[in-house]
């Protein structure tokens, strides 16, 4: 308020003095300054509007007046009145329960001393009203009212809460859809569902700009199938009586369905077009479809002047309606020049040495730029699970060239790792270890590891370089000890049976291997092959065999030592897009093993194996589809007493595969296969087994997934009795957490559906097969 009058005064008049009364917190000296007044300069009536408009914007003050004390001819002495708004006090909260004090006040962010305005108080109540609209209580009422504060000026606000009931969506209709039917829009909708008691995991409360999410994909749904004009007109909300249900009807437009017309491409200058068109793969008559279209313009017809270096290049659909369902498709080309890679930077590697990344890289300073080469790059990165994320970015320099630099962010490689499980072979079983994937930030692999259960001992040390003398090839070596025994693990629980045992007899194994590798170019370089040459001792207490049928098949000339020198390749193809969590891309190792022969020493085999592991996307980055075949067989190569095939060289299955053997959820460890009269299981010289599994991710750091699996598999004696019908099956749940430094902790509850022909008991939905699994992923 301006009470000031210069009537009668000249056009501008003089300030002799400013005054400033009323304010209680907030200094003269700053109400004078933001206020543009000053004493000794001229000003005009407007001057007094200006002063209030600005110290009003400050919003310290609930009233303002400009008073004249005295008026000279000269010039006036100006009094500033103000009324302060009170400062605040103290923050209560009555009434909320289903939303925390903490969280509330978090989101307020209200603190002693803040100016208590009627605008704050309303920004206040609407953020409180609003979080509990977001979690579904649409009927919340949020009542403010202030009372007087312990000093001067001051006051406190409390918000009366009355949160009511939460509001479920109950059904939602659809008008104007006649060639769409409700269930298949309903199921289009992925942030608001119905309410149904068997869809406990489907969110059925009410957000509005969820609803509007939901309907743009209704109206992407609706392109997709053609219909070019569908749009969603409105929606209405009615509520049940007693306000616990809601009720949403949504009016959609259709329109007709297109078709292309004519199909065109202008302005290509380095691809014929002829090769684009065919590689748009969109003919004169097929069904519009624009988010296809947008998916083959960038990936068939962006993506190969991307890897020729044309980064720039713009690519522009237009749509020509032609009929009332028919629209003409023109594709306008705009190439601009290649450009290149004038240099790569790496940053965030605070561990890892910047060569061990560089290696990685299949872009290079120098080359044309290619999106291929730089997700490949991300990809090679990503995988060797140094870093939480790995994040490209293109970075323009001038128009023909650009710099390159990912980014990276280090995550805990190092494990030191104490462990424990059950299975009901091996009793209790412990690890100690360290693990060093990333030693010392050169990528090279250390680890020690001491694993001990009821009657089984090992303890190894291995080294491996991946990149010897910077060159793709790898150089290993690993030395080991173990000790394994018979182990009656009912015996050590108090019972009579034999039924459940480790070995059938005691023995002592020593030795150590020697691994090369190499990255291979053909037939792609997803591949790489290892070949490892290993040499061991074993040691057989002969006054400790439990089981001289198993002990015959296996030692028929009762060697008390045995040597073993031994050759494996493996050629592996690993193209996952992730290390941990991956959703797309497959493994395959193929496994060729020969001991003996030319080689020399009493243990004489040959072993093939070969296991195929792939995923499959299911339209969400947090659910995968993993499926996973594996297929093994054995055989003598020199037929007679003095050579043996070792006992731990046959296949085993079964449980969780924590010391040797192939996992198969739902029946202990190694059950499955043929077994001796006495319960000790003989191991097959043949093995299939296949497994699928539904993942679901959680978390993505630390990562943690829940999984659902179902898998079937056998061991046989021989080749010859390989029966693929005759697979022991089992299903179950599971979850996985990897934290860092402990590595990867999990559990599964199986359910074995074929038990009872291993003479095993049948387990009920109630009493599952209990699996621990320790730092291993299957």
């Amino acid at each position: 308020m301006v009470v000031c009058n210069l009537s009668g005064q000249a056009a501008k008049v003089k300030i002799f003095n400013i005054t400033v009364v009323g304010n209680k917190t907030a200094s003269p000296d700053v109400i004078i300054q933001n206020s543009g007044l000053k004493v000794g300069t001229d000003i005009n009536a407007d001057a007094f509007g200006d002063a209030v408009r600005q110290l009003w914007n400050l919003g310290l003050f609930s009233d303002i007046k400009l008073v004249a004390d005295r008026q000279t001819p000269e010039g006036i002495y100006l009094i500033i009145s103000v009324e302060e708004y009170p400062r605040m006090d103290e923050l209560v909260l009555k009434g909320n329960k289903k939303i925390k004090n903490d969280d509330i006040e978090e989101e307020l962010k209200l603190y002693p001393g803040q100016v208590l305005s009627p605008n704050a108080v309303y920004e206040a109540q609407n953020k409180i009203k609003t979080m509990y609209l977001d979690k579904g209580y649409l009927l919340a009422e949020i009542t403010p009212a202030t009372f007087e504060g312990e000093k001067e000026n001051t006051r406190g606000i409390q918000f009366d809460i009355e949160e009511g009931k939460k509001v479920k969506v109950y059904t939602i209709d659809f008008v104007g859809n006649t060639q769409m039917s409700d269930r298949k829009l309903r199921g289009k909708m992925e942030k608001i569902k119905q309410e149904r008691w068997w869809k406990f995991w489907a969110e059925s409360e009410y957000n509005q700009d969820n609803l509007s999410a939901d309907e743009s994909r209704l109206v992407d749904y609706y392109k997709s199938k053609g219909y070019r004009d569908a749009e969603v007109i409105r929606d209405s909300i009615y509520y049940s009586d007693n306000k616990k249900r809601m009720f949403i009807e949504v009016d959609v437009h259709e329109g007709a369905q297109y078709k292309y017309g004519d199909v065109s491409i202008s302005g290509n200058t380095l691809f014929p077009t002829e090769n684009m068109l065919k590689a748009l793969g969109i003919q004169r008559g097929d069904i519009y479809d624009a988010e296809k279209l947008a998916e083959k313009i960038e990936t068939n017809l962006r993506g190969p002047y991307m890897d020729r270096g044309y980064l720039y290049v713009q690519v522009n659909p237009v749509e020509i309606p032609v009929a009332v369902d028919t629209v003409n498709l023109k594709i306008d080309v705009v190439e601009y020049s290649p450009v290149k890679v004038r240099q790569i930077n790496i940053v965030g590697n605070d561990k890892t040495k910047e060569n061990v990344i560089r290696r990685e890289l299949r872009v290079f300073p120098g080359d044309q730029f290619s999106r291929t080469a730089l997700m490949r790059s991300q990809r090679e990165i990503m995988i060797l699970n140094y870093f939480n994320n790995v994040v490209p970015d293109v970075l323009p320099v001038d128009d023909d060239e650009i710099d390159l630099e990912f980014s990276v962010e280090e995550k805990q490689t190092g494990m030191a790792t104490a462990s424990a499980g059950y299975s009901e072979r091996d009793g209790l079983i412990g690890t100690l270890g360290m693990q060093f994937p990333n030693f010392l930030g050169n990528g090279q692999q250390l680890s020690f590891n001491l694993q001990r259960a009821y009657s089984y001992r090992s303890f190894s040390i291995s080294f491996t370089e991946p990149w010897l003398f910077d060159t793709p090839n790898l150089l290993g070596v690993s030395l080991f000890d173990t000790d394994r025994s018979r182990g009656d693990l009912n015996s050590y629980f108090g019972s009579t049976s034999s039924s459940y045992s480790y070995t059938p007899y005691d023995m002592h194994s020593t030795g150590g291997s020697l691994t090369f590798g190499r990255r291979f170019r053909w037939p792609d370089n997803y591949f790489r092959g290892r070949w490892i040459f290993q040499a061991m001792r074993n040691t057989y207490d002969l006054t400790k065999v439990y089981d001289w049928s198993i002990f015959d098949q296996v030692n028929p000339a009762h060697l008390e030592k045995t040597s073993g020198i031994s050759l494996r390749q493996v050629i592996s193809r690993d193209s996952r897009n992730a290390p941990e969590f991956p959703t797309e891309g497959s493994v395959l190792n193929l496994t060729s093993t020969i001991s003996g022969g030319f080689m020399g020493g009493n243990e004489s085999f040959v072993k093939q194996e070969a296991n195929l592991e792939w995923f499959s996307p299911m339209g969400n980055e947090n659910i995968t589809w993993r499926n996973f075949a594996e297929l093994g067989y054995l055989s003598a190569i020199d037929d007679d007493i003095a050579h043996i095939i070792p006992y731990d060289e046959y296949f085993f299955m079964g449980g969780a595969g924590l010391i040797w053997g192939s996992a198969l959820r739902g029946y202990p460890e190694r059950s499955v296969g043929p077994s001796s009269t006495s319960g000790i299981w003989y191991g097959g010289k043949s093995l299939f087994k296949v497994t699928s599994e539904l993942r679901f991710k959680l978390s993505p750091n630390p990562l943690l997934f829940l999984l659902v699996f179902a898998e079937a598999g056998n061991t046989w004696r021989d080749w010859n009795e390989t029966n693929f019908y005759d697979l022991k099956r089992s299903a179950g749940i599971g979850g996985r957490i990897i934290m860092p430094p402990i590595g990867l902790l999990g559990i599964d509850l199986g359910w074995g559906f074929d038990r009872p022909s291993l003479g095993l008991s049948q387990t009920s939905w109630k009493s599952p097969e209990v699996h621990f699994i320790f730092g291993q992923q299957f």
